[in-house]
């Protein structure tokens, strides 16, 4: 199977700023300054911090048994961000509530783009309005920005028209979608035969 999501967005951070903010939906740029007027506060960490990593396992799993994704151990998680941080290449972003955390995502970032791997929001009635989702990823983007990432592929979203597109991904890639970006569609895996006689073996 492909290891790379084979349908995506490229993400232009642009100036970070105004620039940035308008080349997103309306609702994107709506809802998360709503979610500050909600009191909803995003932290950005750099370093594999323990606590906040179980933060990101913890709500990933939650996730998953809703939606029945696989979920990275925490093990796993754990060393993705201590091979990546001394080069500056982690960025986790938790939204928080009055100290509970209610959405998450985790950026590795390679020279100067960033790739959205892991991304959970708490499906909990209490924190409907807090959009802890936009905040969260409105923050990492500018943050990316102000580090001097270029751009973020958002790996893996599906347009709306694409008769291949797979319906477990709609509710994901609605969602970011409204962050912009232009569509990749990757070639997909093949094999480059260099022998003919090896390769029919």
């Amino acid at each position: 199977p492909d290891l790379q999501a084979p349908t995506t967005r490229i993400l232009d951070l642009l100036d970070g700023g105004e620039q940035l903010e308008a080349s997103w939906h309306a609702n994107a740029r709506r809802l998360s300054k709503r979610a500050a007027r909600e009191g909803t506060q995003v932290t950005i960490s750099r370093q594999p911090d323990e606590a906040e990593l179980s933060v990101l396992h913890s709500l990933l799993t939650d996730v998953a048994g809703q939606a029945g994704f696989r979920v990275r151990s925490l093990e796993f998680l754990t060393r993705l961000a201590t091979e990546v941080a001394p080069g500056g290449g982690w960025y986790l972003g938790i939204a928080r509530v009055d100290g509970a955390p209610i959405a998450t995502v985790a950026f590795p970032r390679v020279g100067d783009r960033a790739y959205y791997m892991y991304g959970a929001l708490l499906r909990d009635e209490q924190y409907r309005h807090n959009y802890g989702s936009q905040a969260v990823m409105a923050e990492m983007l500018r943050t990316l920005a102000a580090d001097g990432c270029r751009s973020v592929d958002m790996w893996g979203v599906v347009e709306p028209d694409d008769p291949d597109a797979d319906p477990a991904w709609k509710g994901f890639s609605d969602f970011k979608r409204t962050f912009g970006g232009t569509p990749l569609r990757h070639p997909g895996l093949y094999d480059l035969v260099t022998d003919p006689f090896w390769y029919r073996i």
